[in-house]
């Protein structure tokens, strides 16, 4: 059978049926007959839901369902790929989508922003913060994007532990009223901290101008055996023994011998004198006594001296180059193959001006 393009179509028939004296009229409405030469497709899914071509025939879109007495459309969910700009319609520039929770959306001017739409407060670099529900920004607490650096001009409050690793403190205290670095509550490395009260195994301060209490051994200026470079005790210090060392020297004495109380306390010659010499004590070939010592301060030292078969002494001592008289339990004479024992005491007393005991004693 050839296709069909067209529809069948029955026209109205009028029929008369006459019974008794009264006419009755019937006129039938026109009918739309289609005719199909395969069975209709059916529709696909379930009441309201929007159909699209599934492989061919008719689907139903169970996330797409649409209202004919409300005339909306519901969809579970939507995808916009990112290279499509989406557009609505209605709203102010500025403003945003809100729900009321039940799923109706409405347009709404931002709020909760420094200037609105997400401004944020303060000035430029100021770090932001919640200030009642809007943006604000912290007077002097800033960042800069280039260095990375915090400033903060303020105090900083830590509940817990603190994990860092300080290039300089000028001040480490976590409690200012004490001024303390708390070692329990401080772990990492402080490089410089002028304040360092308690710097223990759970910090190390490589430099502290004041530390309180150093348990550590090999610090910078302290080896493992506990030699300090220098040291400063205001108070009363106890110790069991001390071991001191003495410069040994080959070079006959004789003319000015420099005694450099900066790193000998005791000199021995062990070479015969050859003359008798002058004693010149100073800090070093740099640093005088005047700048060594501070007023009211003193310092003990002792200079051994060998002599052959001519006694040769000491005749004229010096401080910082400038002559000075010593009193003597006895005065040097020197002793005759054997070694004069030199004890001087040197006490500044004024800026330049000190007064020397001394004594002498020949061992043979």
């Amino acid at each position: 059978m050839s296709e069909i393009l067209n529809n069948l179509v029955i026209q109205p028939i009028t029929a008369t049926i006459v019974v008794g004296t009264t006419p009755i009229s019937i006129t039938p409405t026109a009918t739309q007959l289609n005719l199909y030469t395969t069975a209709p497709t059916p529709i696909g899914g379930l009441n309201s839901y929007v159909q699209y071509n599934d492989n061919g025939v008719l689907g139903g879109a169970s996330g797409i369902q649409y209202d004919k007495l409300l005339t909306t459309t519901t969809i579970t969910n939507l995808r916009i790929p990112s290279t499509v700009n989406m557009k609505m319609g209605g709203g102010t520039n500025g403003y945003v989508l809100q729900t009321d929770g039940t799923g109706n959306l409405t347009w709404t001017s931002q709020t909760g922003g420094g200037g609105g739409n997400g401004v944020p407060g303060g000035a430029n670099t100021q770090i932001q913060f919640n200030d009642a529900g809007s943006f604000g920004g912290a007077a002097g607490l800033t960042y800069d994007k280039i260095t990375g650096n915090i400033s903060m001009p303020g105090n900083v409050y830590i509940g817990g532990i603190l994990t860092a690793t300080v290039l300089n403190a000028y001040h480490s205290n976590v409690s200012d009223v004490a001024n303390l670095v708390a070692g329990a509550n401080v772990s990492g490395t402080v490089s410089n901290a002028v304040y360092a009260d308690s710097a223990g195994a759970a910090v190390t301060a490589i430099t502290a101008e004041i530390a309180g209490t150093v348990t550590a051994n090999a610090q910078p200026n302290i080896n493992s055996v506990g030699i300090l470079t220098s040291l400063s005790v205001s108070g009363i210090t106890t110790i069991q023994e001390a071991i001191e060392k003495f410069t040994p020297n080959a070079i006959a004495a004789s003319g000015t011998i420099n005694y450099n109380l900066l790193t000998q306390a005791i000199i021995y010659n062990t070479t015969n004198a050859t003359s008798n010499f002058t004693l010149n004590f100073r800090g070093n070939s740099s640093v005088s006594l005047n700048t060594m010592l501070s007023i009211n301060q003193s310092i003990t030292c002792t200079f051994i001296n060998t002599n052959g078969n001519s006694p040769y002494y000491a005749n004229v001592i010096q401080v910082d180059g400038v002559v000075i008289s010593p009193s003597w339990v006895f005065a040097p004479a020197g002793i005759a193959n054997g070694k004069d024992v030199y004890t001087f005491n040197i006490l500044k007393t004024a800026a330049n001006t000190y007064m020397a005991l001394g004594s002498v004693v020949g061992y043979t």
